[in-house]
């Protein structure tokens, strides 16, 4: 590596954890704490607009076949000048359905911005158009708008994603003309937006027309559902764009006096504006460029003898990413709005030059890769390349990103991406741009985190204690040992593992049950509505948590350490919450003839037996556990010859299986005392486990669709269900296995490994993978050059 790009990047690095720290960030000493607090949030400010992150990620291709994987590598660009750096530590990658709704998860490292690896799709899917989304924590600070998403067309067939579908299927269209309105007498360059009602691009072919009919532009179609007309409308009149499949749609409003804004970003290295008057009086009015809510540059225009003004901006002086440039008069008042998308200077110049092709199986490949700058430069550094056979699929390159040219040698493909680019741009015409935040949320994630409630299995909360974590799966060993803190809280950082981990925890308390630990993680709520659609998550996702459930890694939650008797309200106004999934909530029930209302735990998976079968505990006057079950019917108390009480019902002439809390303990066997245990080995014989003042109700259940939740034995013998207190109103606490499974990193899984797996797939193994070759790391060498071999994996025209 060259010693200065080393030097820049450690200097990056090093000024990033000065000015990621947020709220923390010191000034000069200030006699005035409203001064201060202006010092502070202009420093946060100034350092998410210089440390603003974006994600760019290319993946293999667009369409992936349920259970097929689809692969990628992740690129993170920081700063307005896009560098290729990041102190951020995970990326979050996501899949989500076409409601928006989370389908998977996966956490990937990130090291120096750059990472790689394989979403699987998963099998049960319905074939429809997904979303895949990337973002890292640091990126939370500026909303969801900020991260990487591209749509995925999960298909049997060979239906591409990002192609344009077929003619006659809009479900919306909108106009945007350039400057944001339509001027009467000037030439107006109209953008015109389509899609399906799965989100998805349309082509366009029809044509403008006046009521009248005297007047017809034909529109002209540029692929991803976006199309383009220049027409002078005139005074007064109305017009309509006619598709060829006979729908009409009503044009804007002609505004027959106002300002425009028009704008040409076809050139490599300045950008055309012209700002016209029409109908209007003449004057002095302000040229913006704005970065959100940062201005980036600002010029005075004077139009007093002029109803036209023309200048050029060097690109240079402008960042790469979406600006927007606004007219402005004297007074602040708002005249025209045109967005724009400045791309960076055409730097490299790539080319794939095949020297032998092969495309039938096991056929040999090979390419030769080249990478010069814009002078013929040879340059070193590292690619990603996928060959996809993808028919009519279009690619949205990396130029977008990070100004890079995927066809160097053809200047006019340079001028149709810019063009592209900026039809983009344009149909977002009337979308308020991100404004950026005044503080500093979610500072930057170095590995991923664990933040949770610690308690004994006697429901307590374990404050200001030593915790000890173990961690096992096939690639870690963790062992470690923490402090709760005043709120009983554990902070677990950097937990770098691969793969679903379990996690134990466990104190150094000589009492068995006091020794585990149950924690709770903690989670943050989302602020608003929008936000909180977004965290929605589909039924699938709900189905495999229920199946293997796992906790991902929390978000990172600031509070202050209190003790008072507001501590909780505090804990509500923070957005803190413990994630008490799978615990026994408490509702509202009638338990006697008197219709007394008191909090009963819900029923465990719904079942509901009948009343005859339901004991409850007398709260003032408490019966033991061996009364309370004989006055269920048809049940008995047995006693061996070491007076261990065992249960027998008369009914299934069995030991029923016993259920405390939602957890199986097993069958008390009558021919011996010991307890048959199952799920937890610190559970002993459960007419001496739960305390009589502790039992709220049980229940007998033998119906053979209840009780297959239990197992086949539970089938013949019966259930009896113990509810008890502490799982529910006083402690809140479900006695489990003290321990969790903590969702890690994905495992690195290259495409060789995969192609091995497509053989051992029955249904993909039928053919041939859409993917032929993907390598996330080639390398150039001096002479900017790289050879790319590979064999076919199938047969391909």
């Amino acid at each position: 590596m060259d010693r200065r790009y080393f030097l820049l990047v450690l200097c990056i690095l090093t000024n990033f954890s000065i000015f990621s720290q947020g709220p923390d960030i010191k000034g000069p000493n200030f006699t005035d704490p409203f001064e201060e607090m202006v010092y502070q949030s202009q420093a946060a400010l100034d350092s998410l607009i210089r440390w603003e992150e974006r994600m760019y990620l290319h993946t293999d291709r667009s369409v992936v076949a349920p259970g097929d994987y689809l692969f990628f590598k992740a690129y993170a660009m920081t700063g307005p000048n896009k560098l290729r750096v990041s102190p951020s530590g995970v990326l979050q990658v996501d899949l989500l359905d076409s409601s928006g709704a989370l389908v998977s998860k996966q956490y990937y490292p990130l090291q120096n911005g750059i990472t790689s690896g394989a979403v699987e799709v998963p099998q049960k899917l319905v074939p429809n158009t997904y979303t895949l989304r990337a973002y890292t924590r640091w990126m939370q600070n500026y909303g969801s708008q900020q991260y990487f998403t591209r749509q995925i067309r999960i298909s049997e067939g060979p239906l591409p994603a990002t192609v344009t579908r077929a003619f006659g299927q809009v479900a919306s269209l909108s106009f945007h003309p350039e400057g944001g309105r339509l001027l009467a007498g000037l030439n107006n360059k109209l953008t015109i937006k389509s899609l399906d009602d799965l989100g998805s691009p349309v082509e366009l072919r029809g044509e403008i027309r006046s009521l009248s009919g005297d007047v017809r532009i034909p529109i002209q179609s540029y692929g991803e559902g976006l199309a383009m007309a220049i027409f002078k409308p005139s005074q007064n009149t109305s017009y309509e764009l006619h598709l060829e499949n006979g729908k009409t749609f009503a044009l804007p409003e002609v505004a027959e006096s106002g300002y425009s804004l028009q704008v040409n970003t076809l050139d490599s290295d300045r950008i055309r504006i012209s700002a016209f008057a029409v109908g209007t009086e003449t004057g002095t009015i302000w040229l913006n460029a704005r970065l959100g809510n940062k201005t980036i540059l600002e010029k005075r225009l004077d139009l007093q003898n002029s109803r036209e003004l023309n200048l050029d901006i060097p690109k240079a002086e402008l960042p790469v990413g979406a600006l927007d440039f606004i007219l402005t008069d004297e007074m602040g008042q708002v005249l025209a709005v045109r967005p724009v998308y400045v791309q960076g200077p055409e730097a490299l110049h790539i080319e794939l030059a095949p020297l032998k092709k092969d495309f039938s199986k096991g056929g040999e490949n090979r390419f030769r890769l080249k990478v010069t700058d814009a002078l013929g430069n040879p340059v070193k550094t590292d690619l990603s390349l996928s060959v996809a056979e993808e028919k009519g699929a279009v690619s949205t390159g990396i130029h977008k990103y990070m100004g890079s040219s995927m066809a160097p040698s053809d200047v006019r493909q340079w001028r149709k991406s810019r063009f592209l680019e900026d039809l983009k741009a344009i149909s977002k015409t009337g979308v308020p741009a991100a404004a950026y935040p005044e503080e500093i949320r979610f500072p930057v994630q170095q590995g991923l985190e664990l933040h949770a409630k610690v308690y004994n299995m006697y429901g307590e909360l374990l404050q200001n204690t030593d915790i000890q974590i173990a961690g096992e799966s096939d690639e870690n060993l963790i062992i470690r040992e923490v402090r709760s803190d005043a709120r009983g809280v554990i902070h677990l950082t950097n937990l770098n593992v691969v793969g679903n981990t379990r996690l134990i925890f466990r104190t150094k308390e000589e009492d068995r049950l006091a020794r585990l630990v149950r924690a709770f993680p903690v989670n943050s709520k989302a602020q608003t509505k929008e936000e909180a659609k977004e965290e929605g998550i589909s039924r699938y996702y709900k189905r495999q948590q229920r199946k293997n459930p796992t906790v991902s890694s929390t978000p990172f939650v600031e509070y202050e350490t209190d003790l008072s008797e507001n501590s909780s309200a505090r804990e509500e106004e923070m957005g803190i919450e413990y994630d008490t999934t799978g615990l026994i909530k408490l509702s509202e029930a009638t338990i006697d003839g008197r219709k007394r209302q008191r909090k009963l735990n819900p029923a465990i998976h719904g079942i509901k037996p009948l009343e005859m079968n339901v004991v409850y505990q007398d709260v003032e006057n408490p019966k033991p556990m061996s009364v309370l079950v004989q006055k269920i019917p048809g049940m008995v108390i047995m006693l061996d010859g070491g007076n261990n009480p065992t249960a027998w019902s008369n009914r299934t002439r069995a030991n029923p299986i016993w259920v405390l809390d939602g957890e199986i303990m097993g069958r008390i066997p009558s021919t011996y005392a010991n307890f048959e245990q199952v799920d937890d080995p610190y559970f002993d014989n459960p007419f001496y486990v739960v305390p009589s003042a502790d039992i709220e109700r049980i229940e007998f259940v033998y119906d053979p669709v209840n009780t297959a939740l239990f197992g086949a034995g539970a089938i013949e013998a019966g259930v009896i269900v113990v509810y008890t207190r502490s799982a529910g109103e006083t402690r809140y606490f479900n006695r489990k296995n003290a321990g969790l499974d903590f969702q890690g990193f994905e495992p690195q899984f290259d495409f060789d490994a995969y192609l091995e797996k497509r053989r051992e797939n029955r249904k993909l193994r039928k053919q041939s993978p859409a993917t032929l070759y993907w390598n996330p790391d080639i390398q150039t060498d001096e002479n900017g050059e790289a050879l790319v071999l590979f064999k076919s994996p199938g047969n391909y025209s």
